[in-house]
């Protein structure tokens, strides 16, 4: 014998209500025999007698009455539980769970955040910040829905999926007092003449930045560092020194900055990260999609 349906529980809730059979086939766009056959299961799973007729109508029995509360409390919850669902494919509702770095946090995703939740308000979407390695690690652990980090596509874990998004050229920053007497693009050893400001190791853009220096002949001492690129923009406009940043954060206007490009160049890989056995709901296709578009 199959388990309690919703169908039964539906049933039996409004012959309660309508007080026959046949209204309630009516109601429920059913025949009478197959609410008939739904009350008879309904009362041989719960084993008690549902109804018994009083003049020309139905009426619940004792043990019928005091199921009703509990039948409509399912019935309800049930209710939510089939809307809640609908409501999540819609892409109506939702929750998120995004990792990226510091810098693409404060100068990548606000607008594509925004644009997000304009289109489906009640999506939440909770962003953690941190290097590469513990996102990836959360994303493969399941709690991360998505990531995006700094790394080449073949250099993620094989259980992930990834994709580049684009090439991020790291900048050199000069407080603007400064900045009329450097060169267009700045070489190694005319940022060292500097006091030099960079982001902490452990991350990969700071690993880069050091090996850059190396395969141009020279090891990076810096003089301050930092885990904060926006302290360390505020810093060199300070004067306090020059600094190597992502270009999302040397592209933000600030009056006492000038962003110049390295030589040679130094790009850092941007890539958007899935779990490989992931199937998106319609609010992360929609996060995807503002990941994806151009700026």
């Amino acid at each position: 014998m199959h388990g309690l349906t919703l169908r039964q529980i539906r049933a039996f809730l409004v012959t309660v209500e309508l007080g026959s059979i046949a209204a309630a086939a009516r109601n429920l766009g059913l025949t009478q025999p197959a609410v008939g056959q739904q009350l008879r299961e309904l009362e041989a799973q719960l084993r008690v007698r549902l109804f018994e007729k009083i003049g020309t109508r139905l009426q619940p029995t004792p043990a019928g009455q005091a199921l009703l509360e509990p039948a409509r409390e399912v019935a309800a919850s049930i209710t939510r539980l089939q809307e809640t669902g609908a409501r999540f494919r819609a892409g109506d509702t939702g929750h998120i769970r995004l990792g990226t770095g510091a810098t693409a946090c404060i100068y990548f995703l606000p607008e594509r955040l925004r644009r997000v939740r304009q289109a489906m308000p009640g999506v939440e979407i909770a962003v953690s910040t941190g290097n590469t390695a513990p996102m990836l690690q959360a994303l493969m652990e399941g709690s991360l829905d998505v990531a995006v980090v700094t790394a080449m596509p073949q250099d993620v874990p094989t259980s992930l999926v990834a994709e580049l998004l684009f090439h991020d050229p790291l900048m050199a920053l000069l407080p603007r007092g400064l900045a009329g007497a450097m060169p267009d693009a700045l070489r190694a050893e005319e940022l060292l003449a500097h006091p030099l400001l960079l982001h902490v190791r452990g991350s990969v853009t700071r690993s880069l930045v050091d090996r850059w220096f190396l395969e141009n002949g020279h090891g990076a001492t810096p003089a301050m560092e930092f885990d904060s690129i926006a302290a360390i923009r505020e810093l060199v406009a300070a004067g306090l020194g020059c600094a190597i940043v992502p270009g999302l954060a040397a592209r933000v206007a600030h009056p006492d900055l000038v962003a110049r490009p390295l030589a040679p160049a130094l790009n850092r890989p941007i890539s958007l990260v899935l779990r490989g056995n992931q199937v998106p709901d319609a609010a992360l296709r929609l996060l995807l999609a503002e990941l994806r578009a151009p700026a």
